[in-house]
């Protein structure tokens, strides 16, 4: 009996022993983990900070971005292999490098291609430089909206942010010339037309040189004179880029139709060229106005036959509303001979459901009420009491 309990003694303090060194290791975990392991001390529900994994979050990020433009540093090495890299991710737009050009995933390469313009412009605008092919590409490839946007950036770097300035502006006038050429080619697709009315839209947002040059280069007059192409899209189109150089504040335009532009055009151009560009406006107004009063044929809808209004009387009327803001006495001359007040005035009950054509049209008589111009609020006083 003695030999018994002594046994089951051993046993229980055996059994005891055991239970304690579990518990020295569930209290002391840090005896398992490898020497240069750190401790994570345990982190409750409650104590979790949203704040402090955003800020992980973005550092991670920063990294990531850090070491994706570390890959340029090849731009800055003199090496076999210079732009290696970059000449493989322009490659995507090489319409000869056989394969075909892949529109869904445009937007994955203007976004490698515009942070690189980003990070490294003078780098960048050296391979450009280089590699004129790459330019042609992307003016090819503009009709889409993810490669026009490479484009308008990299014709938009700043010019101390360049080694050459020089090559940027002839790039420039290039493109310039070059959208020009498809713009007043009959054979543009309309799709295409819009785009690189577009892509014209936004190289004058964002670059001011590309306004000045409008001027100097007298894009104007080209403008002018597509607007009154017989094609109703290619005049579309030159109305809607003269509506936004009409509209941009301190792009020079308004003061070049005005004769006051700063700094003057080229050495050969003559004095009287603001009498040209506002004679241009005068025979706009007179085809404009047989336009706006052309009947089209009612297209039936849900609500009944409807009068369709069209983009091109839409454009015209935009433009109208950019024309009247000149105040000039020949322009305000010219309303009152063609009756231009009551035939806006009539476009309310002409098309009593287009509620984007009523909405250019209020804002066009209000500015003149507003306006402290005398001789046009008595042309639109005394042309609505004469039409009613």
């Amino acid at each position: 009996m003695e030999t018994q309990a002594i046994a089951s003694e051993k046993s229980e303090a055996q059994t005891e022993e055991k239970e304690a060194a579990r518990e020295e290791t569930k209290e002391s975990p840090a005896d398992d983990l490898p020497p240069n392991a750190e401790e994570k001390p345990e982190v409750s529900p409650d104590e979790w900070n949203p704040r402090e994994e955003e800020a992980k979050f973005v550092s991670t990020v920063q990294s990531d971005i850090s070491e994706q433009f570390a890959l340029t540093s090849t731009l800055t090495k003199d090496t076999p292999d210079k732009y290696d890299l970059v000449s493989y991710l322009f490659s995507f737009i090489d319409v000869d490098s056989g394969f075909e050009f892949n529109e869904l995933l445009a937007g994955y390469f203007k976004r490698a291609a515009m942070a690189l313009i980003a990070g490294k412009p003078r780098d960048m605008s050296d391979l450009f430089e280089k590699n004129p092919e790459i330019m042609e590409r992307l003016f090819t490839h503009s009709v889409n909206q993810s490669i026009s946007d490479v484009l308008c950036k990299v014709l938009s770097v700043p010019e101390l942010a360049i080694d050459n300035p020089a090559w940027l502006e002839q790039t420039q006038i290039d493109i310039l010339q070059k959208l020009f050429a498809r713009l007043e080619n009959p054979a543009t697709d309309p799709l295409d037309l819009t785009q690189l009315v577009s892509t014209f839209c936004n190289l004058l947002d964002q670059c001011k040189r590309f306004q000045y040059l409008c001027c100097a280069l007298q894009a104007a007059e080209r403008l002018f004179f597509m607007s009154l192409n017989k094609s109703s899209e290619i005049s579309s189109a030159a109305l809607s880029i003269l509506t936004k150089l009409m509209l941009l504040e301190n792009s020079g335009f308004i003061a070049y139709l005005k004769g006051e532009f700063n700094p003057p055009p080229p050495k050969d151009s003559k004095k009287g060229k603001d009498s040209k560009l506002l004679k241009l406006i005068i025979k706009q107004l007179k085809y404009f106005k047989a336009k706006l009063m052309e009947e089209y044929e009612p297209v039936v809808r849900q609500c009944g036959e409807v009068r369709p209004l069209g983009v091109y009387r839409l454009k015209i009327v935009e433009y109208v509303s950019c024309v009247v803001k000149l105040q000039t006495f020949a322009i305000i001359e010219q309303l009152d001979k063609q009756m231009y007040p009551s035939l806006l005035w009539r476009l309310f009950t002409r098309f009593p459901m287009n509620s984007v054509l009523h909405g250019v049209v209020f804002g066009i008589f209000k500015f003149i009420f507003e306006s402290r111009c005398k001789s046009l609020i008595y042309v639109v006083v005394f042309g609505l009491k004469s039409s009613s």
